[in-house]
């Protein structure tokens, strides 16, 4: 028999005892609007219950929230322009991730970070000394904005930190200051160049990375032997005798310049970038699937002999050399070109494996005439592309197709693939969808920033799971039927006819304007 259950009484007290009773619940989802309009600062019935059922926040400025944050919050993320005192605020002790906004720039001297916090982000302005402030010894990512420049001696770092990432201006010695034994990735900004001598790095430590301004003796003994990813910014011009032999990518800045036969390179290397400047052999190196040319290079490449071994090939910023006769790799399933790259490829021998092609801000080309490879699965175009795709013949297998900013071309007449799952279109997109028809499979829907269509006589595939709008979209849904299997929906912040939508039962995901909430 089926029974509801009372509970406030025991099972005993219900007839259950000695039966083999099974339990069932049924969930009901947080009301993401109401939620959205008590974030926002709008009144709303029973303000303080709003909340119930919400795991993500993002993009609030308000401080009314935070003295009703709810149980079931995991993520916290801040607006922009919040820069509030915490030290009265409760942060629910659920809470996994906490992230702050561009001004947020308060002590947290005094203030509870919940016990379980796993993931702590500042943004861009804060500068304020940690010394004096317990983190939790949960915490296992911590990240410094752009601003941060504060001395760590005294900041007892977590235990089970495993990544630790300092921003653009931070620029002090780590001698005295004491890395968890855990730590697994290690970032620095861009002013950062401080000595090594006297740091002890993590032995676990797996990623190490420098930015722009550093060059500083990097010794043998200094490097972990089990480092795995090793990256080098634009100054980096020091010798490379012995690199860490279980490295399997290494990233070389434009200025890196020594000779050839200083740097031996792992011959476990997998992904390796280098600049203009940098004419290391890649003989013996036999397992290198990543191959990265740096942002300054623009060489031609017939005659070049690439590793067989190479599955993905990326063309920096200033790459525009013609294509024709250069023999790619077989294997290679990944190719990317630069923003200056803007050639013409219908001579060009596709690798038969290829399943990405990414195109760079300045590829307007026409693609008549253009065999596409056969197995590609995502199209990506930049900027300035903005060419017609009547008589184009898109890949069956396409899954992902992504317009770039100034792409304004009806899609009338069009043939999408039946197994496209993902249609992305840039700022400047604003045509009709009334004639077009949007594969059954479609999954994801995105339009850009100017799109402002009537969406009546549209058909939504009704496995839609994804739907944003950009930031002028404006018009009435009133008639419009979304997809009741929709998860994620999305508005920009000109949409104000929210009273109209019908919003699909399932929904988990809702923004509209800066601040977007999720339940679970």
């Amino acid at each position: 028999m089926n029974l509801p259950l009372v509970l406030d009484q025991t099972l005993q007290e219900q007839g259950i005892e000695g039966m083999a009773a099974t339990l069932s619940c049924t969930f009901v989802p947080a009301n993401l609007y109401a939620a959205w309009c008590y974030i926002s600062g709008s009144q709303v019935l029973d303000g303080e219950l709003a909340l119930e059922g919400v795991t993500i926040i993002s993009g609030t400025n308000s401080t009314e929230c935070m003295k009703d944050f709810p149980r079931s919050l995991e993520t916290l993320a801040f607006g922009h322009q919040f820069n509030q005192c915490l030290k009265e605020a409760t942060l629910p002790s659920g809470l996994q991730c906490l992230k702050f906004g561009e001004a947020f720039d308060q002590s947290l001297e005094g203030v509870t970070l919940p016990a379980g916090l796993q993931s702590l982000t500042f943004g861009r302005n804060f500068d304020q000394s940690l010394a004096g402030v317990s983190l939790p010894s949960s915490l296992q990512n911590l990240t410094f904005g752009h601003n941060f420049n504060q001395r760590m001696e005294g900041v007892p770092l977590p235990s089970y930190l495993q990544s630790l990432t300092f921003g653009a201006c931070f620029n002090q010695g780590l001698e005295e200051v004491t890395l968890p034994s855990g730590l697994q990735s290690l970032i620095f900004g861009a002013r950062f160049n401080q000595k090594l001598e006297g740091v002890t790095l993590p032995p676990g430590l797996q990623n190490l990375s420098f930015g722009t301004c550093f060059n500083q003796e990097v010794k043998k003994e200094t490097l972990p032997a089990g480092l795995q990813s090793l990256i080098f910014g634009q100054h980096f011009n020091r010798r490379l005798t012995t690199l860490p032999g279980g490295l399997q990518s290494l990233v070389l800045g434009d200025c890196f310049d020594q000779r050839p036969e200083e740097v031996t390179l792992p011959s476990g290397l997998k992904s390796f970038t280098f600049g203009v400047r940098n004419t290391q052999s890649l003989e013996g190196v036999t397992n290198l699937q990543s191959l990265t040319l740096g942002p300054f290079f623009n060489k031609r490449l017939e005659g070049v002999t690439f590793p067989s071994s190479l599955k993905n090939l990326t063309f920096g910023h200033n790459f525009n050399q013609r294509l024709e006769g250069v023999i790619l790799p077989t294997g290679l399933q990944s190719l990317t070109l630069g923003n200056c790259f803007d050639q013409r490829l219908d001579a060009l021998v596709w690798p038969p494996g290829l399943q990405s092609l990414t195109f760079g801000n300045n590829f307007d080309q026409r693609l008549e005439g253009m065999t596409l490879p056969s197995c590609l699965k995502s199209l990506t175009f930049g900027t300035l592309f903005n060419q017609g795709l009547e008589g184009v013949t898109l890949p069956s297998g396409l899954q992902s197709l992504t317009f770039g900013q100034d792409f304004d071309k009806s899609l009338a007449g069009v043939s999408l693939p039946s197994s496209l799952q993902n249609l992305t279109f840039g700022a400047n997109f604003d045509q009709t969808l009334e004639s077009v028809t949007l594969p059954s499979g479609l999954q994801s829907l995105t339009f850009g920033t100017w799109f402002n269509r009537s969406l009546e006589g549209v058909t939504l595939p009704s496995g839609l799971q994804s739907l944003k709008f950009g930031r002028i979209f404006s018009q009435s849904l009133q008639g419009v039927m979304l997809p009741m299997g929709l998860q994620s929906l999305g508005f920009g912040r000109d949409f104000n006819k929210l009273e109209e939508v019908l919003l699909p039962s399932g929904l988990s995901n809702f923004a509209c304007g800066s601040i977007s909430l999720s339940s679970l």
